[in-house]
């Protein structure tokens, strides 16, 4: 349902300009585009915003976040995820569906 890119691969300005992330934040996941009416789009999230935490669990990149789902995670479970719109920390609750991330 989304499209990834670790924040580690964006470049600096890039990271300020479109993501408008605090300085301090290094980590995370953009997400590029994310498809209608997927699971993801249901809960709110939307092309460019970060993810840094889901459950509680920071995630640095891409693979830390694949691992963690598809490691820990059964399909239908409800995730608490962390991210950043705008510059601004927000939370949601998401439904993992089959294909998500």
């Amino acid at each position: 349902g989304v499209d990834l890119k670790s924040v580690a691969e964006v470049p600096g300005y890039y990271q300020e300009e479109a993501l408008k992330l605090p300085n301090d934040v290094k980590d995370g996941v953009a997400l590029r585009s994310v498809v209608p009416n997927s699971p993801a789009d249901q809960a709110g999230l939307r092309e460019l915003d970060v993810i840094v935490e889901i459950n509680s669990k920071k995630i640095a990149d891409v693979i830390d976040l694949r691992k963690h789902l598809y490691n820990k995670k059964k399909i239908g479970e409800q995730l608490k995820i962390k991210f950043y719109r705008e510059g601004k920390l927000q939370e949601t609750t998401m439904k993992l569906g089959a294909e998500d991330f």
